[in-house]
């Protein structure tokens, strides 16, 4: 993406972090089929028009296919999006659906006419251009949509007819990062289609046994690490710094969101009720990212890291530790020397929630003006003192493809910014592909 791409229909949030202004949120020109919300007025418009493109077959694939001028099968595609499983559908599917898909004429269409629809290609000379996407169902062929939104999620299904050629139905589960929405999963059960998009954000087959995984959370983190040679006397300073984050917004192109995160062990208390805690400074996209179901209240909000306000958003487990029977919000707990207002609690039900339930997440900028960066700590006797900023720095790229070379590209930012081996990075979609291959 060129520089001048980069500055159109762009927004961003600044928190004061000290007297340094951090850029947490880059919403970039849309791409790789994702929208920007700024560009189309709700959300119901946003994930309809993303349909042409999340059901699109990938250009290689195609032309590899098209060159052969034969119909598909199994072994021409490496491609699971919705348009390569329809293709490959056979008659007597077709026919026991139920009408969820049918063709408009006696038997199979003739690969011909499904090109012509299909492609849409220009040919000038030698060169053949795609203009739009590669897909059995354009725009101008969704006939009827609906979308349940609630929250950063949405399900909903879609109707789509190509005259004399074929017409179906289909329903999708959608998900929204930061302010764009990227659909996820599709499904046809009628002729046995269930797609979802997997760590490297391609189209593959879900078995009626599988654990449908897309990649949740953030992309790449960056972490702080005690260095070999850490002194907790003499030189306690090490890790992640504010100044890191901003390198990595003003250098990685692809970077579309970084979510800052600094965690400390400490005690909280409300009465005579105690909770050992995870203390999570952080900001609003956090919830966002790792999509926590808040369950009273509200998470945090910019007007919190604004303002350094004094509030606190408590996991289930803290909140039965601390309140028992009592409604947490507008509570007022103490941790050391502080007091916070509990704004919002997380439900206990969800898988996401119950590796939360120790923590607390307060505003980050609260943190730094009440806590410092400097955390004692007692262990075998001894107390250690570690001075570090951030805990982690947790990245949103603008698409799946971009997420290895972007890891590599904050790797050599931060490693020109760091003389010691106090950092590390990861790329998670790598890590999720070897789980899950």
């Amino acid at each position: 993406m060129n520089s001048t791409n980069r500055l159109v229909n762009t927004t961003s949030i600044r928190v004061n972090v000290g007297s340094l202004p951090v850029l947490l949120m880059i919403a970039m020109v849309s791409s790789g089929g994702v929208l920007d919300a700024a560009d189309i007025p709700n959300d119901d418009a946003q994930i309809r028009g993303l349909l042409p493109a999340a059901t699109a077959i990938e250009q290689e694939v195609w032309v590899r296919l098209t060159r052969h001028a034969e119909a598909p099968t199994k072994e021409s595609f490496n491609d699971h999006s919705l348009s390569a499983e329809l293709l490959l559908l056979d008659d007597k599917t077709v026919q026991d659906s139920n009408g969820e898909y049918r063709y408009l004429a006696e038997g199979l269409p003739k690969p011909s006419q499904l090109w012509k629809e299909i492609s849409r290609v220009i040919v000038a000379g030698p060169v053949r251009v795609y203009p739009r996407p590669i897909t059995m169902i354009h725009a101008e062929r969704i006939t009827a949509f609906n979308a349940n939104v609630e929250g950063d999620s949405a399900t909903g299904s879609f109707k789509f007819r190509v005259p004399d050629l074929y017409e179906g139905q289909a329903s999708f589960t959608a998900i929204r990062h930061s302010s764009k929405w990227q659909i996820t999963e599709m499904s046809m059960p009628g002729v046995g289609i269930h797609i979802a998009r997997d760590a490297t954000g391609r189209w593959r087959r879900v078995e009626a046994s599988d654990d449908v995984t897309v990649l949740k959370g953030p992309h790449i983190i960056a972490a702080s690490a005690t260095p070999q040679d850490f002194d907790s006397i003499n030189n306690p300073r090490y890790g992640l710094t504010r100044n890191d984050l901003k390198a990595i917004v003003a250098t990685v192109p692809t970077v579309e969101l970084v979510v800052p995160v600094r965690e400390v062990r400490r005690v909280a208390r409300f009465g005579d009720q105690t909770a050992e805690v995870r203390l999570v400074g952080t900001v609003p996209e956090y919830s966002q990212l790792h999509r926590l179901p808040i369950e009273q209240g509200r998470y945090l909000v910019n007007n919190d890291i604004k303002q350094l306000q004094s509030v606190a958003v408590i996991g289930a487990k803290v909140a039965q530790d601390l309140f028992r029977f009592e409604n947490p919000i507008g509570r007022k707990i103490r941790i050391g020397d502080h007091y916070f207002i509990v704004v919002g609690v997380l439900a206990k039900q969800a898988d996401t929630a119950t590796k939360h339930a120790r923590d607390i997440w307060i505003p980050i900028t609260t943190m730094r003006s009440r806590l410092g960066d400097r955390d004692i700590s007692r262990q075998a006797g001894t107390f250690i003192v570690r001075h570090f900023e951030l805990s982690r720095i947790e990245i949103i790229v603008e698409s799946f493809p971009e997420i290895s070379r972007s890891t590599e590209l904050v790797k050599r930012v931060l490693e020109h910014r760091h003389e010691s081996d106090d950092f590390t990075v990861k790329d998670l979609s790598t890590e999720l592909q070897g789980e899950n291959p």
